[in-house]
């Protein structure tokens, strides 16, 4: 049943419309270090410097729902706005788990990495 869910997932997330086509995402492993160096590799990537202190805030949210649901999956996904920002959603594939809401990730815009 999780493989199904994993799969579902990932295949909305690839189903997205045309201005969500830039979204990068990763899998929540729930250690706030880790979660949030990728968080800040991912916006770099994406032409957006998060602050280390900003990535913690993140990352202690990121481990807090996966603490919260611990027998599922937690995808944190990176999207650009049309104002040049970054927003970030963390979202659990369980299915009492609402829809989590975009919110812009506090940064400085930088040029993209490639």
């Amino acid at each position: 049943m999780k493989k199904f869910l994993f799969i579902l997932v990932i295949t909305s997330m690839i189903s997205l419309n045309a201005s969500e086509s830039k979204m990068e995402c990763f899998q929540a492993k729930g250690s706030i270090f880790e979660d949030a160096q990728h968080l800040r590799k991912i916006a770099l990537s994406m032409g957006w410097k998060v602050f280390k202190p900003v990535s913690l805030v993140a990352g202690t949210l990121i481990k807090t729902k996966v603490n919260f649901y611990p027998e599922d999956h937690v995808f944190v996904c990176m999207r650009p706005t049309k104002l040049g920002e970054v927003e970030i959603r963390v979202q659990s594939d369980a299915k009492d788990a609402g829809k989590a809401a975009w919110n812009v990730i506090f940064g400085q815009k930088v040029n993209p990495v490639k």
